[in-house]
């Protein structure tokens, strides 16, 4: 999508409610492309390129001060993670990305103090690039879309009643009631390892996304709050102050909080279908990762971005490659900078726009990548694998069973924006469970061409 400017409007409220003494429920609204924190009630201008938000509701739990911690803790994690990990990962990747380092801050922080030892948090967040809504939970904080007169739960209770009402054991009215509703099957901080649920949306032109505390969802239906929003169309502001004080007439016994945001703009696309289909709108959300309360959340390498290292460089390979003299070496050892070191998890996926700088690459250290593009078909189609000069791995093993796709073996990924010219939409796709490269930007190569000269700078060209 190119072209246009899309307006969000941001509304975001909290209150403690009418029984706890204290509001350990978090919320958070922020451009992560700037790091600026937006005000409770603002409104985003950009164009459909610079368009970023990220929204989060964090529950916090633990009893008093714990649950203040958690929640703080959780939001704090998610906006700095996102601000380090390099933005050629997926918005999917780094989502998830954020909230395990989140569910690592706080499970960290119970361990040093004895009065926290027993917090979590529940944490949804969204995060917005362009016209996709990346939607990831962990607990029970909801996110709603409202849409052509619909409203579409995105999220799904990581609870023991959710649960039952899965496998047919209790039915959704008496879930309601019952006494066991609120317990969690996972949570921020509760234990080691997590499975992130996330689903992503192309927003339409008047949209409206809804994450909300169970201090809100535990008391009004989803018609409920679609109806008060309905009546407050110009306002946000009064829809959300609506819902608290009906939660609030309702018993109020938890904190409450809610984030709204509706989108506008040329940059966003009308409705899809005039009347719309049933249906439709469940078949527009896509399912990117599940919970699955049968499954055990395992051990997986954390993707991390930290500055590179002179010795990274020499561990790559790269130097031994293509500097031929002590004085090279010395004038590389000497730049101070180089680069960044990235760990990247299985499943990740390297994207980058047509037309980004393709002096931009990475020199791969370790792992096994997938090279996808479209077929005639729209599928994606494995093109090649590439894999460091230095991975000592037969073809075979590469392959993984498709002895049909090329293995390449060299030292760099350069820019997809040169894939583009002979592929549509190709993607570059970790294979293995740990894969390791050096990025390198636009001023760092120039510098590095110098001491090199050509023989690096055409190896790099046609990599």
């Amino acid at each position: 999508m190119s072209g246009g400017i899309i307006s969000s409007l941001l509304v975001g409220l909290t209150d403690v409610g009418l029984v706890r003494e204290n509001n350990e429920d978090m919320f958070l609204m922020v451009e992560p492309e700037s790091g600026m924190l937006l005000e409770n009630n603002y409104k985003l201008i950009r164009p459909v390129e610079k368009h970023n938000v990220l929204l989060v509701v964090s529950d916090g739990m633990g009893g008093y001060e714990g649950g203040e911690v958690a929640s703080l803790l959780t939001v704090g994690a998610i906006k700095n993670e996102l601000l380090k990990l390099p933005k050629q990962l997926s918005p999917q990747s780094r989502l998830e990305a954020a909230v395990e380092e989140a569910n690592r801050t706080v499970s960290y922080h119970r361990q040093l103090d004895q009065k926290l030892a027993n917090m979590g948090a529940t944490a949804t967040a969204v995060l917005i690039e362009q016209d996709i809504a990346y939607v990831a939970e962990v607990g029970d904080s909801r996110a709603y879309i409202l849409r052509d007169g619909r409203i579409k739960q995105l999220t799904t209770d990581q609870t023991m009643i959710q649960m039952l009402i899965d496998s047919g054991a209790i039915s959704a009215e008496s879930a309601a009631t019952n006494k066991n509703r609120n317990i969690l099957l996972q949570a921020i901080g509760s234990q080691e390892f997590l499975q992130i649920a996330v689903t992503s949306i192309r927003l339409q032109a008047n949209d409206i996304l809804l994450l909300c505390s169970d201090g809100l969802s535990g008391k009004l239906t989803a018609p409920e709050m679609k109806k008060i929003i309905d009546a407050n169309n110009t306002s946000l502001n009064n829809a959300g102050l609506e819902m608290i004080n009906l939660a609030k007439e309702r018993g109020g016994d938890d904190n409450i909080t809610v984030i709204l945001a509706k989108f506008e703009g040329s940059g966003l696309q009308g409705k899809l279908s005039a009347g719309g289909v049933a249906g439709t709108l469940t078949k527009q959300i896509k399912v990117l990762a599940r919970f699955d309360p049968e499954q055990e959340a395992e051990s997986k390498p954390r993707r991390e971005v930290r500055p590179a290292n002179f010795q990274d460089w020499m561990t790559s390979a790269v130097i031994d490659a293509f500097a031929r003299t002590d004085e090279q070496r010395e004038a590389l050892a000497a730049l101070g900078k180089f680069g960044d070191y990235v760990v990247f998890r299985k499943g990740d996926v390297l994207h980058i726009e047509p037309g980004s700088n393709t002096k931009e690459h990475y020199w791969l250290v370790g792992g096994r990548y997938r090279v996808m593009a479209d077929n005639q078909r729209g599928e994606k189609q494995s093109l090649f694998f590439l894999v460091p000069p230095t991975d000592r791995r037969s073809d075979d093993l590469i392959q993984a069973g498709e002895a049909f796709v090329w293995v390449r073996r060299q030292f760099f990924i350069s820019t997809l924006s040169m894939l583009q010219q002979q592929a549509r939409n190709p993607i570059i796709r970790c294979e293995d469970d740990k894969n390791t490269a050096i990025h390198i930007n636009g001023e760092l190569f120039d510098k590095l061409s110098e001491i090199l000269g050509d023989r690096f700078v055409a190896t790099v060209r046609h990599s």
